[in-house]
């Protein structure tokens, strides 16, 4: 009797998670999601991490600094600081099972560039001012190698079918690869 209320319950299980699959035999997005985000708290959460840093040359006016931490051989995350004089941006990607599951990104704009210390009324130019910066961010979430969800800086949903949806894929992924993979293993 045991073995046959195991088996139903075994059986409920699995055909719910059926019925919640897109068609495609994945789990539902909302799934997806939760398990990025539970990922994302346990990474950030972790201590004892080994943590290296990189400056590569020829990324950004200001220079690029990239910090890696791994778990043993593992890569859990990364973060990528590509400085400018108008402003920055900062990249944060998050590795499960050596895959990219997470971009959290963030668009620093400047209200002038960082070397401007003088006001000109004429033409509206105001010293450099760190508390006057915009900031933007935008947050992509994968599955399997594939951008599952963007949501952009006024937290919208980017529609999956639109072209510029695909294109950021592929600039994502391009990124991950040729920056986190091959710039960081040479220097390794």
């Amino acid at each position: 009797m045991k073995s046959l209320i195991l088996a139903s319950t075994l059986l409920l299980v699995t055909l719910s998670a059926h019925a919640q699959s897109n068609g495609n035999n994945l789990p539902n997005e909302r799934q997806i999601i939760e398990d990025i985000r539970a990922r994302y708290k346990i990474i950030n959460e972790t201590q004892g991490f080994k943590v290296k840093e990189y400056n590569l040359e020829g990324y950004s006016a200001e220079g690029t600094i990239i910090t890696t931490y791994h778990s043993g051989a593992k890569l859990m995350k990364a973060i990528a600081a590509y400085y400018g004089e108008s402003g920055k941006e900062i990249l944060e990607y998050y590795f499960w099972d050596d895959s990219i599951m997470f971009i959290f990104s963030q668009l620093h704009t400047y209200n002038s560039p960082i070397y401007v210390t003088y006001s000109d009324p004429e033409s509206g130019l105001q010293p450099f001012d760190a508390s006057k910066t915009k900031i933007s961010e935008n947050r992509y979430y994968f599955y399997q190698n594939k951008l599952i969800r963007w949501v952009d800086p006024e937290k919208v949903m980017i529609n999956t079918f639109l072209p510029q949806f695909e294109e950021k894929e592929r600039e994502m992924l391009d990124d991950v690869h040729q920056l986190i993979h091959e710039k960081l293993t040479r220097n390794n």
